[in-house]
């Protein structure tokens, strides 16, 4: 199974030379994500197709697999197979950004319980970061700032912030253990993007990040199947609980060990207000 799949990302060097424009540069890209390959023993049981689908997301970004994007192993249960993700890394995005002709800056940072850091949204918005470079105390706030051509905006998220999107979003733990402040930069310039005047283009690039794309010769990419991501029907009884906490009603206490405990029975999360109901009242976990 290794020699084959190594064998197959070989014989896709012509199709990564068409994405990527460049014969040394898909030469490299190449070496690397075999590199990638017999480091990681989990992407060698991945479904192939979803391993070339994710390298070629890669090639088509220009980028290089570790060095601006990750190809994440993850176990889809639903279908009971093992699949592999593309992910932007925090300097990828970057680097995207910088590649748009109205980018003049964007960056993020850590901000930590000892350093001087004040900010105000709303028409008189601001922020002010003074690092100390001592002593800094434990990691309190991310911030993302963008610099474009008539536009300066920034956003800022809590630690606590940062870690709940981590439980609630994140498919593998692997990348965010390594990398924990990379990947915490790059939740908040993903937040922060919201408020950007982007292109159709841009939107798309972004929406790409962790995602499955099973390759297709004809067509790059077929759709993406079915992942941990699911609908389900709620009963009567969560419905009407959800409904109301959704609509502000501050009717349930969470810390209620019972009501944790169903939850977590019925959706697989503890507390109800990680549960979002769309128009048909259906359960998107």
């Amino acid at each position: 199974m290794t020699k084959n799949v190594i064998t197959t990302v070989r014989e896709m060097l012509p199709e990564f030379k068409k994405a990527i424009g460049d014969e040394l540069k898909a030469n490299r890209f190449v070496r690397t994500a075999i590199t990638e390959l017999k480091q990681n023993p989990k992407l060698m049981k991945c479904s192939q197709m979803s391993l070339l689908g994710a390298l070629m997301q890669v090639a088509q970004y220009k980028l290089q697999v570790g060095y601006g994007a990750y190809v994440i192993p993850y176990y889809n249960r639903k279908k009971n197979v093992s699949e592999a993700q593309f992910q932007f890394s925090y300097k990828g995005l970057i680097d995207l950004f910088y590649r748009h002709q109205k980018t003049k800056s964007v960056n993020a940072r850590v901000v930590y319980e000892n350093d001087q850091f004040e900010f105000e949204y709303g028409t008189d918005k601001y922020l002010k970061h003074r690092p100390t470079f001592s002593n800094r105390g434990d990691i309190k706030y991310f911030y993302a700032v963008a610099i474009l051509q008539g536009t300066k905006e920034f956003a800022v998220m809590t630690k606590q912030e940062i870690d709940e999107w981590r439980e609630m979003y994140a498919k593998s733990s692997d990348v965010w253990d390594r990398f924990y402040i990379q990947m915490a930069k790059k939740t908040v310039l993903k937040n922060l993007i919201k408020f950007l005047p982007l292109s159709i283009d841009q939107q798309e690039i972004i929406q790409a990040d962790e995602t499955v794309k099973y390759y297709n010769p004809e067509t790059d990419f077929e759709e993406e199947p079915d992942r941990m991501d699911y609908d389900a029907k709620l009963d009567d009884e969560f419905a009407k609980l959800i409904e109301s906490i959704n609509k502000g009603w501050d009717i349930l206490d969470y810390s209620d060990k019972k009501i944790r405990a169903e939850t977590k029975e019925k959706f697989g999360v503890e507390n109800l207000h990680k549960l979002d109901i769309n128009e048909d009242n259906y359960l998107k976990i």
